[in-house]
C-alpha cells in the first residue's frame, strides 16, 4: 500500500471520529437540554405551587386580622361602655359615702368630747361631766345626759377624752359656747372632782364630736393649713370642717378630699 494510500485511510478514520464525537456532543446536549426543561418545569410547578400557598395564607392570615381587628373593635367598644359604667359607680359610691358620713356625723348632732381631764380612780364619768357642766355655768342634771364615757387611749393625747350625749342638742350647744367664753383660763382647777392633782391643773376642751372620716379629714385640713399659714382651723357645732387664712379671708369648707385643694 502507497503512502498515500495511507494517508487517505488515516484521514478518513480521524473524519469519522469527528463525527461521533459531534453527534455524542449533540446528544448530550440533546439531553442536557431535555432535563433544564424538565427541571424548569419542575421549578416553575414548585415556584407556582409555593405561591398558590402563600397566598392561601396570605388570605387566611388576612381574615384573621379581619376578625381580630373586629374583636378589638368591640373590646375597645366594651372598655369605654365600662369606663363609663365605672365613673357612674364611682360618682354614686362618693355620694353614698358622703350621705353615709353625713349620717354619722349627724347621729353626733347631740355629742361632745371633753379632753384634759386625768382619770381618777373609781372615776363616775357622768359626775365628772356634770362638775365639768357646773364649772362652765351650765345647768344641766343626770337626766339631761344620754350617756357618757372615756374614750381609748390616743396615742397624741396624755389622758383620754369623754365623750358625752345630751338629750338635747340645745345643752350640747349651750355647753360648746360656755367653753369658748371661759378661753384658756378653763382648767382642771376649776373642777370640783375628788382626786385630781389641784398643784399640777391642766387645761380642760371641749370640742365637738366627729366621726372617723371627719376625725381624719380635720387632721389633714390642719396640716394643710399649718403648710399655708392659715390662722384659722375650726368645726363648727353640726360637725362641719372650716379654714380661714386670715381675719378677713374668706372661709373654706372641707367636706371630703376633694376640698383639701382648695387649701392653698
Amino acid at each position: 500500500m502507497s503512502n498515500s494510500q495511507v494517508n487517505k485511510n488515516q484521514t478518513s478514520k480521524t473524519e469519522e471520529k469527528q463525527v461521533i464525537t459531534v453527534s455524542v456532543m449533540e446528544n448530550l446536549l440533546a439531553k442536557l437540554e431535555t432535563r433544564l426543561l424538565e427541571s424548569q418545569k419542575r421549578l416553575e410547578f414548585d415556584l407556582n405551587k409555593s405561591l398558590n400557598s402563600a397566598h392561601e395564607k396570605l388570605d387566611e392570615n388576612f381574615k384573621l386580622l379581619q376578625e381580630h381587628t373586629a374583636q378589638i373593635t368591640k373590646a375597645n367598644l366594651d372598655i369605654e361602655s365600662l369606663k363609663s359604667e365605672n365613673l357612674l359607680l364611682s360618682k354614686k359610691l362618693a355620694e353614698n359615702h358622703s350621705r353615709l358620713v353625713h349620717c354619722e356625723q349627724y347621729s353626733r348632732s347631740n355629742t361632745l368630747e371633753i379632753y384634759g381631764i386625768p382619770e381618777t380612780k373609781n372615776e363616775n364619768s357622768l359626775q365628772v361631766v356634770l362638775a365639768v357642766a357646773e364649772a362652765l355655768g351650765v345647768t344641766i342634771n343626770e337626766s339631761s345626759i344620754d350617756a357618757c364615757h372615756r374614750l381609748k387611749k390616743v396615742q397624741n393625747r396624755p389622758t383620754t377624752g369623754i365623750i358625752v350625749k345630751f338629750v338635747r342638742r340645745y345643752d350640747k350647744q349651750l355647753f360648746l359656747e360656755k367653753r369658748k367664753v371661759k378661753g384658756s383660763n378653763f382648767t382642771t382647777a376649776s373642777l370640783s372632782i375628788l382626786g385630781l392633782d389641784p398643784t399640777n391643773p391642766t387645761p380642760v376642751y371641749v370640742n365637738q364630736s366627729l366621726c372617723k372620716t371627719r376625725r381624719v379629714l380635720l387632721g389633714k385640713a390642719r396640716k394643710k393649713a399649718y403648710e399655708g399659714n392659715y390662722k384659722y382651723v375650726w368645726v363648727d357645732d353640726r360637725g362641719n370642717i372650716k379654714v380661714r387664712k386670715a381675719d378677713n379671708s374668706k372661709i373654706i369648707y372641707v367636706g371630703d378630699e376633694v376640698d383639701l385643694d382648695s387649701i392653698k
